[in-house]
């Protein structure tokens, strides 16, 4: 009889071991937190872009989302959440204007133990509203200046719906509809209402689409339109270095060229006090030759002259480099540089005058 208590009493801790160890997942296991929502207008459609962060002890096989009008979620739908690093995002199905949505995270667990796949979920049940979303109307214009790693967007918000614009700018990628979160985007430096930004770092000969956008406290709201654009293949190269010897009425504009092979160059900038200036300065140089290897090659301008008048004390302005192949009959445009004159204190009319002689015409020089 003890012999059987005994064996009974074994087994039982045996069972109560086991049950013990075959918990799947404990909290500290799996934990999903999301930190932030961020409502998209797509022409007439609104949708939500969550993100927010992932910690577990295991990894996992797929993390989702259920999404749906009832907190019982029995209408949701599923969308699968990116994970990267120790962070997800993930973009909802169109969204209905004026409603309130529940959120919950599931994810079918693997656990290395077990080696089978458990299903989690978590408890926190996250809402959001879509009523009172006031998006901005914004327009993309154009793509300009488009050399061989960059080119400039031009956009415009047309109509601020009644709320502050906190951010605007372009996006870019070589597909189809870019996107702020997955793809290269950067804010405009220009303009209340009007905006031009830079886009650097294209690769060559390649095919890119861009487009504008606005953020108020709604969200972002991209433009309707799109512009495709193919960066050019070149082997000359032009940059718009930062100008010097700047004073509250005259600068140095300065530039680099780099050629190789046969070349045969025009050297010049645009200059004026908006990114998009047609002001171009052909008092340039010229030259050319033959070269086994790149070299390159600086030139400068300096402002005022006969062709651009005084500069405005504590004004700013913008400087593009460009070059006029004469073998190819093509233009290559440098990045935009922006400067601002140091501001002078004019107490007389007499001291106004003084600052006209300033900073007298010269040729662009090319130092070799």
């Amino acid at each position: 009889m003890k012999r059987l208590s005994l064996f009974l009493v074994i087994t039982a801790f045996a069972v109560c071991c086991f049950s013990c160890q075959k918990d799947p997942v404990q909290m500290d296991q799996i934990m999903v937190e999301q930190t932030d929502i961020q409502f998209v207008k797509e022409t007439d459609s609104v949708f939500a872009e969550l993100t927010g962060s992932c910690l577990y002890s295991e990894a996992f096989e797929d993390l989702t989302i259920r999404i749906g009008l009832k907190d019982d979620f029995s209408d949701a739908v599923t969308r699968m959440v990116t994970i990267k690093d120790d962070s997800f995002y993930t973009t909802t199905m169109k969204l209905l204007f004026d409603t309130i949505y529940y959120i919950q995270y599931v994810s079918d667990h693997y656990s290395e133990e077990f080696e089978e796949i458990i299903e989690w979920k978590d408890d926190t049940i996250y809402t959001f509203s879509t009523r009172n979303l006031h998006f901005p109307v914004v327009s993309t214009k154009e793509v300009s200046f488009v050399s061989t790693t960059h080119a400039m967007g031009i956009g415009e918000v047309e109509d601020e719906e009644g709320e502050v614009i906190t951010e605007r700018g372009f996006c870019w990628g070589t597909h189809s509809k870019p996107q702020i979160l997955t793809d290269n985007s950067d804010s405009v430096f220009f303009g209340d209402t009007e905006m031009f930004v830079e886009m650097a770092g294209l690769a060559s000969g390649t095919v890119y689409f861009a487009r504008a956008y606005a953020k108020n406290r709604c969200g972002i709201t991209y433009s309707n339109n799109e512009v495709r654009f193919q960066t050019k293949s070149s082997n000359l190269v032009v940059e718009t270095l930062d100008p010097t010897d700047i004073t509250g009425s005259s600068a140095r504009l300065n530039g680099k060229v780099i050629v190789n092979n046969s070349f045969a160059v025009f050297c010049s900038f645009m200059f004026g006090s908006t990114p998009n200036t047609d002001n171009e300065i052909f008092i340039g140089s010229f030259f050319g030759g033959e070269t086994s290897s790149s070299i390159s090659k600086l030139f400068g301008y300096n402002v005022p002259n006969d062709d651009v008048p005084i500069l405005e004390s504590g004004w700013s302005y913008y400087v593009r480099a460009f070059i006029i192949d004469k073998i190819n009959n093509d233009t290559i445009f440098g990045q935009m540089k922006p400067f601002t004159t140091n501001r002078i204190p004019y107490n007389t009319f007499d001291e106004l005058e003084g600052f006209v002689s300033v900073g007298q015409a010269q040729q662009i020089s090319i130092l070799h």
